[in-house]
């Protein structure tokens, strides 16, 4: 008789019936008194029905995979920060006993503030049979973007805790994507208002040439319409052409 998985996992019943199953096997299902005489053979086992197996005391784990940027090919933006705060939040949960009879566990992974290594180690959880309810991250937002739209597929909630993109905001394209930073255009009211207050009837716009960034912009384009301010310009740049762009405002 075999079964796959750990011994806790089996019910205790089930367990017992497994037992009485080995002792019909050997002849020993009426022998309770421990007399027999195939207790003298060293060839059998003796099973007794009653046999109480021991349990693991041990709590259940509940998996979070965390992402965060320790590393990227840039060198530029580091997560530890936001990794001591996970750290300490789980902590707190699992002492104050928020959750009873669960045990968060908090994996560290860096995404490089890569997309691809990011979903590479969201596969490596699911699959290592992890019991994973959620995914906290990342911190770049093409790295969240391209992440919200894998987890719904494993109904696993999404939260990130600095990924600034209003394209995140969709929420039927991201049903299950959430977020402790507001959006970057959230500030543009304020923006637009700053910009009349001292008179400025022209601006240009500069920004780089990437969603994150382009739908903000474009979004302050329109609150400025609002407040009779034009822009006269609008430039974007990548990492490579900056300097040139720069010359062209």
């Amino acid at each position: 008789i075999s079964r796959p998985g750990n011994l806790a996992d089996v019910a205790p019943g089930e367990i017992f019936d497994v037992f009485k199953l080995l002792n019909s096997s050997l002849g020993l299902e009426n022998d309770t008194d421990g007399t027999s005489s195939e207790l003298n053979n060293a060839k059998h086992v003796h099973i007794l029905a009653n046999f109480q197996p021991h349990f693991s005391q041990f709590p259940p784990m509940l998996y979070i995979p965390g992402l965060f940027e320790l590393t990227t090919k840039l060198g530029g933006r580091s997560g530890v920060s936001e990794l001591m705060a996970a750290n300490l939040a789980v902590q707190h949960v699992n002492a104050l006993n928020i959750l009873p009879g669960y045990k968060l566990i908090l994996l560290i992974n860096d995404t490089q503030c890569d997309p691809g290594v990011a979903i590479d180690r969201l596969f490596h959880a699911i699959y290592s049979k992890m019991t994973v309810f959620m995914l906290l991250g990342s911190g770049c937002s093409n790295v969240s973007e391209a992440l919200a739209q894998v987890v719904p597929y494993w109904n696993i909630i999404q939260v990130s805790y600095g990924s600034k993109s209003p394209a995140l905001s969709d929420r039927r394209k991201f049903p299950l994507f959430f977020r402790t930073a507001a959006p970057d255009s959230t500030h543009n009211i304020a923006k637009a208002r700053f910009i009349k207050h001292h008179k400025w009837q022209m601006v240009a716009a500069f920004s780089q040439s990437e969603n994150r960034y382009l739908l903000p912009i474009n979004h302050l384009i329109t609150e400025l319409e609002k407040e009779n301010v034009t822009c006269i310009s609008t430039v974007t740049f990548s990492s490579d052409n900056y300097k040139d762009q720069l010359q062209l405002l």
